[in-house]
């Protein structure tokens, strides 16, 4: 048994029934590199069963403390059923990449059932020749998890722990020592949360004392004009109404040596620089084609991972959120991308002077009552377009494997990963790299981004603005 984190509680309260808090994975898959060419139902569920021992978030349910008095926590569900995670879908013909992303996307917006295991695996028939660059008829495969069970480099892990690094791989040999546990009482849940109530605050204390000396050194660089703390007015856009409970989604690839290529455009810029600058500037093109276009720069959190090597494969969420410029006023793409690295590297020094994961011992020590109900009356001043908006989208960037994967023995072609959208924030960008490729991909509400087609041409766009002018 094991205690949520405060961040995992964050990601659990955040949920309702029209936005639901997790993410998702979707990969298209070549089969000519499988067996006779072909998968069958069959083979995916004895292909995931033998890798349930790589990572316990499998198999690990929620248990509620009574009255939400504490932390939920995890346990060994003793009634888990692998056939009723994995499930086979197909897209009506002709099995275009638009009717793929539809059918994700109606997937997307169901919540999923928290009193099992919170994840879904989806086999995805029926892709049409071409789709996604794939010969023959190729496949998908849908994988959605709780945010509060990981974060993106967990949920890569877990990725990974699906796939083999060649398509003739016999598989892990792992020996499978999981034990079910039978679910704690409610004398025993309240038991542990009242001894939290009393050493919480201690720990609370600690961290924050911790933490002094950095608030001071940041108070003392930004009188001195060496750091950026103040707050950017942020300008309202179509993407930060109310969201529905439909979602759309898409995504482009590029190639990974011509993004890093595109550094050089800006002495110090980096992969992420590039990145940022490419979703401003799509994100340009696609209000400014609308007469929507705010005056002053988008702003867009951007998660950091606070995971340690000694915290890999554990799960949860482990980072800190931070906001920069997308630089979005900024027409031509080598001053927005020097804009954006300008900000960026305000963004480290600040993570630096604060302490990332400092921010991440804050959330754990406070009462997991605290958070549900502050998380959650956040939530409801925003619906009420009563908050102040802390970001226009989110840009998360995620290091993927750096091999070729294979799943069943048919090869990985396009690997986009997606978030959870809610409102305020009705668009999220995620960022995943992957043998030699990267994806930028987006999930939208899809009464905000009805046009998904369109936004991915211009994300394609300006990377393309980009790496002409590296050629240039």
């Amino acid at each position: 048994m094991q205690q949520l984190s405060g961040l995992d509680v964050q990601m659990l309260s955040m949920e309702t029934p029209g936005t639901p808090a997790h993410i998702l994975f979707l990969s298209t898959y070549d089969p000519g590199t499988a067996p006779g060419g072909r998968i069958a139902f069959e083979d995916v569920l004895q292909h995931v069963e033998r890798r349930l021992p790589r990572s316990r978030e499998f198999r690990r349910k929620l248990v509620r403390v009574p009255l939400g008095l504490d932390r939920p926590y995890w346990v060994e569900d003793a009634d888990f059923d692998l056939e009723f995670h994995v499930r086979e879908v197909a897209v009506p013909p002709p099995g275009s990449w638009r009717q793929l992303t539809d059918v994700v996307g109606r997937i997307h917006g169901r919540p999923l059932d928290l009193s099992r295991p919170p994840w879904e695996l989806y086999v995805i028939e029926g892709l049409g020749d071409g789709t996604d660059g794939i010969p023959g008829h190729g496949f998908a495969v849908m994988l959605k998890i709780h945010h509060a069970a990981v974060d993106g480099i967990a949920g890569v892990e877990i990725i990974t722990a699906l796939h083999d690094h060649a398509p003739d791989a016999e598989g892990p040999s792992l020996a499978d020592e999981w034990r079910p546990e039978a679910d704690p009482s409610a004398p025993t849940l309240l038991g542990r949360a009242v001894v939290n109530t009393v050493v919480k605050p201690w720990r609370l204390v600690q961290v924050v004392r911790r933490a002094a000396p950095s608030v001071v050194r940041v108070i003392g660089e930004s009188r001195r004009g060496e750091l950026e703390t103040g707050r950017p007015d942020i300008a309202r856009t179509k993407f930060n109404g109310r969201v529905t409970a439909h979602r759309t989604l898409g995504g482009r690839r590029a190639a990974l040596a011509d993004v890093r290529a595109a550094r050089a455009l800006v002495d110090g810029a980096s992969v992420n620089d590039v990145v940022l600058a490419a979703v401003g500037g799509a994100l340009r093109r696609y209000l400014d084609a609308r007469d929507e276009l705010p005056d002053v720069p988008l702003i867009a959190v951007v998660p950091i991972s606070t995971r340690t090597v000694d915290e890999l494969g554990t799960g949860g969420n482990q980072v800190a959120t931070l906001t920069t410029t997308l630089a979005t006023d900024v027409a031509d793409p080598v001053e927005r991308l020097a804009a954006v690295t300008k900000g960026t590297r305000n963004l480290k020094k600040l993570s630096e002077a604060v302490g990332a994961r400092t921010l991440t011992e804050l959330s754990n020590a406070m009462p997991g009552l605290l958070i549900g109900v502050a998380t959650r009356a956040q939530s409801a001043m925003w619906a009420r377009n009563r908050g102040r908006l802390l970001a226009n989208t989110t840009v998360s960037n995620v290091p993927g494997p750096t091999e070729p994967l294979y799943f069943c023995g048919a090869r990985l072609v396009g690997p986009y990963l997606g978030g959870p959208v809610s409102t305020g924030t009705g668009l999220i960008h995620t960022v995943l790299s992957c043998a030699g490729e990267i994806t930028i991909s987006f999930v939208a509400d899809r009464e905000l981004l009805p046009d998904p087609a369109e936004y991915e041409q211009c994300i394609e766009d300006s990377l393309h603005e980009l790496f002409a002018a590296t050629a240039g």
